[in-house]
């Protein structure tokens, strides 16, 4: 066969065009992308070297201030310093650590000790030493049976701005320690003598008291009657004044009398015995007292001088 020496199809040639377009368009994006990746992994590299950036997660930058820059524990503990400047109350669990953790805390003013039963006169001494026991307001030593007059007094010179205090079931403290708390802490506002060993002594001191306003004498079996007539009479500032199991009282049970009489009395004999139960509880109303209860097992007993 011969040599076929006619012109190339038009359509033919214009595609060969194209591809070669396209073909040198191809070539020249990937010479650029190749560039461009270069040059992001020159910067990038460097970035690294530079501490701009992390290796392990590139989308992370730490921040160049080197305070940002501080552990886990140090950061906790910049919270802690925190929480200790602005904590105003605490609750310790055991008695050991009272020290140190009195010392972390220097703004209390609500020191719990009521779930530190065997705290001890030691234990208030180093409590009264410590500077931040110049700032306490209120103390609870609820069932704190090893505690005595001493411990009181260093807590009496030592918190002198204490405005609550609970002492109940403190058998050691007795009138000693309450007339401490009573002639150092003079804007004691809340006072909770329940249970305690005290007598007709320590009441005097507690009438100088001037913002007293709540005294709770619940099972405080040395004073008498006449002494808490005279206390509410004195303390103009007591609006609360609870009175429970205050047995002290001459002349004996008003049921005693009755069984000692086979159970009988005569009309001229019950008519006496009225009118006393009756002038009692009328000067109870007067006084801002009201009686829930009235058993002649339990609250009523009889001058010594009537006879039954």
């Amino acid at each position: 066969m011969g040599l076929c020496n006619s012109k190339p199809s038009p359509s033919l040639s214009v595609s060969g065009r194209k591809d070669e377009v396209v073909a040198r368009h191809n070539d020249q994006a990937a010479a650029a992308a190749i560039a461009v990746n270069g040059e992001t992994l020159r910067n990038r590299r460097e970035e690294v070297e530079a501490g701009k950036k992390s290796p392990f997660f590139p989308f992370y930058s730490p921040s160049p201030n080197p305070l940002d820059k501080k552990s886990f524990s140090l950061t906790c503990r910049s919270f802690y310093v925190i929480e200790s400047h602005h904590r105003k109350a605490l609750k310790p669990l055991r008695a050991e650590h009272l020290t140190t953790v009195l010392k972390r805390y220097p703004h209390l003013e609500h020191l719990d000790l009521s779930l530190c039963p065997r705290i001890t006169d030691n234990s208030l001494t180093i409590i009264s030493a410590l500077s931040n026991a110049k700032n306490l307001e209120r103390l609870w030593l609820g069932r704190c049976k090893m505690i005595t007059d001493m411990g009181i007094g260093c807590i009496a010179v030592g918190c002198k701005k204490l405005r609550s205090i609970s002492l109940k079931w403190c058998l050691g403290v007795g009138d000693l320690g309450v007339g401490l708390i009573a002639v150092k802490c003079k804007q004691i506002r809340h006072l909770d003598l329940s249970y305690l060993q005290i007598t007709n002594r320590c009441l005097p001191c507690i009438l100088q008291l001037q913002y007293i306003e709540d005294l709770i004498l619940v099972g405080c079996f040395g004073i008498d009657d006449n002494n808490l007539v005279a206390l509410k009479q004195g303390c103009k500032s007591l609006k609360i004044c609870i009175l429970k199991h205050l047995w002290l009282c001459e002349g004996g049970e008003l049921l005693d009398r009755i069984l000692s009489r086979g159970g009988k009395y005569i009309e001229e004999d019950a008519k006496a015995v009225m009118i006393q139960i009756l002038n009692v509880v009328s000067f109870c109303h007067l006084q801002g007292v009201v009686h829930r209860d009235l058993k002649p097992d339990i609250d009523f007993s009889l001058e010594s001088s009537h006879k039954g």
